[in-house]
């Protein structure tokens, strides 16, 4: 059985790296330029599943060309003049292309194409798995109203079937797939598109004339390469990439690439106006400043995260979701609950100033780490709106007074006190206005935990003050 499995993955090897071969030698037939530097394999070649990378075959300078792409006519690049958000063009060019076959002069490129993995971007996915992760993201939790993002399946339903008026043929829906997670609006670049994304330090190349038609893209280093060294290009910090690098992070790579990031990630909380990054050593950094309900909103995202991951087990038991997709979303979410939990620390880092003097230390806490009661807020209509999903205290069991007898009525110059006691349970409650304001058996859960929490940061209790209820 080894032998087999060995023999299978030798063979998966040879298949990917005899279409590499292939392809660069079309490419420099069409006047590509590939330095000779570069070494096009497996990232991991152990494993004929590990995706395709471009590393240094040896030392490359700062500054130096590596990759040429010509376009036009003769070029190599596939496009269109539409830059929109499917490049509707471009996927029906490559539809041609590849009815074409053999006589495509795209023939090898969209062969390198066919044996990639297909369902890379959660739009191209099983109807159970695009329901697992929009039910997730969308309805995870009454507490959150979504998480990003909430378009993550619409690439092929919407923008391909409905914006394009495109097919539903397995050739159409496969280049709608190719143009979202391998272009560049509308722009396929042969040999480019195999390098990774990763940003922070890892991010070592540029291009330049990716929108200047008239000239070549060229692909150059941003930095001394050592040799085996990975090179990556960066789909949101590019200098092409104009404003992405605020508002296009690691949910929106996920959404239109197929993957989730490796640190450093971004995220955007858009509803919420919250952007922030998570680097390779888990520390934070404001993109934007919080919004004063930033605490809040981002422990409402824990509980709803975590309830979200209860039904990923679950659904993890049947077998009518892909292995590959399952094996995404829990990434996604586990990459998702990690940046919450790390920018919710950071809010409270930054929210408390202490300062010592002599054995004392005092500390302030900003009152961003509170809700603003001050914003208007929607109201719940009890009578209207479907309130099955929403939780509420049981007022009728709390507000039960049974056994309970007046011990005292008065009416003051400004407003009626009453108290009354239950004898058998020995608990006193106080009444104003015919509204209970407080019972002795409540002290526990609401006086208790004021004292004792308060006082756990004392050495020593010697006279205390009770101000207030």
């Amino acid at each position: 059985m080894r032998i087999v499995l060995l023999l299978a993955i030798s063979l998966a090897l040879a298949g990917a790296e005899d279409r590499v071969d292939r392809l660069v030698e079309w490419f420099r037939d069409r006047g590509g330029i590939i330095s000779e530097k570069l070494d096009i394999h497996r990232t991991d070649p152990s494993d004929p599943n590990s995706p395709m990378g471009i590393f240094a075959r040896e030392k490359i300078n700062e500054e130096e060309t590596i990759l040429e792409i010509p376009r036009g006519e003769g070029g190599a690049v596939i496009e269109s003049a539409d830059v929109d958000d499917m490049s509707c063009k471009t996927v029906r060019r490559i539809v041609l292309e590849t009815e074409l076959g053999e006589q495509s002069r795209f023939a090898p490129y969209l062969k390198y194409l066919a044996g990639e993995p297909r369902g890379a971007i959660p739009s191209a996915w099983s109807d159970d798995g695009r329901a697992l992760l929009t039910g997730i993201l969308q309805n995870s939790s009454q507490r959150v109203k979504s998480l990003p993002l909430e378009d993550m399946d619409e690439w092929i339903d919407h923008d391909w079937v409905v914006e394009c008026d495109g097919g539903r043929s397995r050739t159409e829906l496969e280049a709608a797939e190719r143009v979202v997670s391998r272009g560049w609006d509308g722009i396929m670049m042969p040999i480019y598109d195999i390098m990774r994304h990763r940003n922070g330090p890892y991010y070592n190349t540029e291009n330049a004339n990716m929108y200047d038609d008239s000239e070549p893209i060229r692909v150059s280093t941003t930095q001394i390469i050592e040799a085996g060294t990975e090179l990556f290009m960066s789909v949101n910090m590019c200098g092409e990439c104009e404003d992405f690098s605020e508002t296009f992070g690691t949910a929106e790579i996920f959404r239109d690439y197929g993957f989730v990031e490796e640190l450093p990630r971004r995220w955007f909380f858009e509803e919420q106006e919250l952007g922030f990054e998570v680097d390779e050593n888990l520390e934070v950094s404001w993109i934007y400043d919080p919004p004063t309900d930033a605490i809040s909103f981002l422990h409402n995202a824990r509980v709803a995260l975590e309830a979200a991951a209860g039904t990923i087990a679950l659904k993890a038991t049947h077998n009518n979701i892909p292995d590959g997709e399952l094996a995404k979303i829990k990434e996604y979410h586990e990459a998702l609950y990690q940046a919450v939990l790390l920018a919710a620390t950071k809010v409270n880092e930054d929210e408390v100033t202490c300062s010592v003097s002599g054995d004392e230390q005092t500390c302030k806490v900003s009152p961003i780490r509170y809700v603003d009661l001050t914003r208007d807020t929607a109201e719940i209509n009890l009578e209207e709106d479907d309130t099955d999903d929403l939780e509420f205290c049981d007022q009728d069991t709390i507000m039960n007074f049974e056994g309970y007898k007046d011990v005292e009525d008065k009416e003051s110059m400004y407003q009626r006190i009453n108290t009354f006691y239950n004898k058998e349970t020995k608990d006193t409650c106080f009444i104003l206005e015919e509204t209970v304001q407080i019972c002795t058996n409540y002290r526990p859960h609401y006086h208790e935990m004021v004292v004792h929490h308060t006082a756990r940061h004392l050495p020593e209790i010697k006279r205390v003050v009770w101000v207030g209820g």
